[in-house]
């Protein structure tokens, strides 16, 4: 994370791997419409940390409030690292406790854009 660099994701078990890319081809023709079910509450104050995060640059800031733009890869780094929990997914994620690793920074996470 630190250097931001890209390593190839190492391989172990093949049909551990078979199974799950199986799995990822028929759930990812669907995530275009799957981040319909973003949705940002008051709280959300424009600070843009969400598309910083976001790796696939799926979210853009308009009028203050980020927009999804159709291509979200659901890793979720919106939800957890907003400082205002102001985004939520449909139901699933109100009340729900937000996740940081202990040795990530958030700035750590940002895209150069």
């Amino acid at each position: 994370v630190q250097n931001q660099q890209n390593n190839k994701i190492e391989r172990n078990n093949f049909l551990i791997n078979w199974i799950g890319n199986i799995a990822y081809k028929s759930v990812s023709p669907k995530f275009p419409t799957l981040d319909r079910n973003f949705t940002v509450n008051e709280k959300c104050n424009g600070c843009n940390t969400c598309e910083k995060v976001c790796p696939v640059k799926n979210i853009q800031i308009a009028d203050g409030k980020p927009w999804w733009q159709g291509h979200c890869e659901h890793c979720l780094a919106c939800i957890q690292w907003c400082p205002q929990e102001a985004i939520q997914y449909g139901s699933a994620t109100v009340h729900r406790k937000r996740y940081h690793h202990p040795e990530v920074l958030v700035k750590e996470l940002y895209r150069s854009f």
